[in-house]
């Protein structure tokens, strides 16, 4: 019952949960007012050393980078746990923004399944999965290349 649960939560085609985060300069934003075609969630911890490598890996990313640039994409990194000082005091890439979920309503709420970390999702315009999950950086990477030349 619970891996059917965690299963159709978010389900590729579905309409993502919307979350609220806030950015280090203290203002509060959410996922469903982005306008870019594409945003990849970026589930992270900066207590997680595959996190970490996941990031400086981000952080030399070319198609990624333009991607951003030339607003075919948002990328947005979220941190679900309860630590601010952890969540402000990590390196992040500087394309990428950086978010908290301060209320703690992923958790809470289990709005999100996140058997591991670093997990990413992939959204369209519209906000509906694309990718679910994800904790191939590369997949996600294949699947932006396909969807982009298709």
């Amino acid at each position: 019952q619970l891996l059917l649960e965690q299963a159709i939560k978010n389900h590729v085609g579905e309409k993502a949960a919307d979350i609220v985060y806030v950015t280090p300069d203290d203002s509060t934003h959410h996922l469903h007012e982005s306008k870019a075609p594409r945003v990849m969630v970026f589930f992270n911890d900066p207590d997680c050393e595959s996190c970490e490598k996941v990031k400086n890996r981000l952080d030399t990313c070319t198609i990624l980078k333009s991607m951003v640039a030339e607003k075919r994409l948002e990328i947005v990194g979220i941190y679900t746990l309860d630590d601010e000082q952890a969540w402000k005091s990590s390196n992040f890439p500087t394309y990428i923004i950086n978010g908290w979920n301060k209320n703690q309503d992923i958790e809470q709420n289990e709005t999100y399944s996140l058997p591991t970390l670093p997990l990413f999702y992939l959204l369209d315009s519209d906000k509906k999965v694309l990718l679910k999950g994800e904790a191939s950086l590369n997949r996600v990477l294949r699947y932006l290349h396909n969807d982009t030349t298709k």
